[in-house]
């Protein structure tokens, strides 16, 4: 399964390639604010998760590991 976030990524990346292109300046800059906000979106998973649990237990991280898959690009 993937977030919003990373299905929006995945349709733009068929759309304009040249965005993922890790050694442009362009698309780092491009890469580099999405993971920002892939960040702040699994944030927002995790805390939701966490907050609904009924047992108090604190497994949002690992909800959000098993559930989302990674995108299959790094930047870095």
């Amino acid at each position: 399964m993937k977030t919003p976030v990373q299905k929006l990524i995945t349709e733009l990346r068929e759309l304009h390639p040249e965005f993922f292109d890790v050694h442009s300046d362009k698309g780092r800059q491009f890469l580099n604010n999405f993971h920002k906000y892939i960040a702040i979106e699994k944030e927002l998973i995790v805390q939701t998760f966490n907050e609904g649990a009924l047992d108090g237990l604190q497994l949002g991280e690992e909800y959000y590991k098993i559930t989302f898959k990674p995108l299959d690009y790094d930047t870095r």
